[in-house]
């Protein structure tokens, strides 16, 4: 008896001593990679639920619940939780009920673990209900986080200045102009920045 504990107890530590491969950095950069593209499809079933029209179809791309924090570029400016989005959606359909055209440009995306963020320039135009045109172009950036294994929004701000008129533009807190290459950082991203650290250090 004393013999078989020996051996049992032998090889129990000869197994707990075999190391576990560490993934390389192909695997790493594989799974970037994987991340990535379903960032990008996710986005592009945004665009083509924005196109339809379709509110809920386009809330898919965003977290349920009260995870969703969105600085939007019509009043009140800001949405907590996905309800309250999804009715700024429905509202702005109702206001612009004939057809939608929408583009995506500049779109680069960055994964950091279970946590990702975008950067894009949206360009769209809106028909109201009396036959008029309006035109915007809106900077977006979104922090992504991966919930049950799915990407999703839980953070979007956007900036917008409207072509047809150029008569307004619209500042958000934390946020002001800093676009142009060699120009400071811009408060809304170094606030993305520390948004996402928060996100990384928390539960999901």
């Amino acid at each position: 008896m004393l013999k078989i504990s020996k051996l049992i107890c032998g090889t129990l530590i000869a197994v707990s001593m075999v190391s576990v491969p560490k993934p390389s950095a192909a695997d790493a950069s594989a799974t970037a990679s994987d991340d990535k593209a379903s960032i990008e499809a996710l986005v592009m079933r945004f665009r083509d639920a924005f196109i339809a029209r379709d509110a809920d179809a386009l809330m898919q791309a965003y977290a349920p619940g009260n995870r969703l924090f969105v600085f939007d570029v019509t009043p009140p400016r800001q949405h907590a939780g996905w309800q309250d989005y999804k009715k700024d959606w429905q509202e702005l359909f109702a206001a612009f009920p004939g057809p939608i055209t929408y583009s995506i440009s500049d779109f680069s995306i960055t994964v950091l673990d279970s946590v990702a963020y975008s950067h894009r320039i949206e360009q769209g135009q809106f028909t109201r209900k009396d036959g008029s045109k309006m035109d915007l172009v809106v900077r977006v950036t979104d922090v992504y986080r991966k919930l049950k294994g799915q990407w999703l929004i839980v953070r979007n701000m956007c900036r917008c200045r409207s072509i047809s008129t150029l008569k307004s533009r619209i500042s958000y807190r934390n946020r002001r102009p800093g676009w142009l290459a060699g120009m400071p950082v811009p408060v809304h991203l170094r606030a993305v920045h520390v948004e996402i650290g928060l996100l990384q250090g928390g539960a999901e």
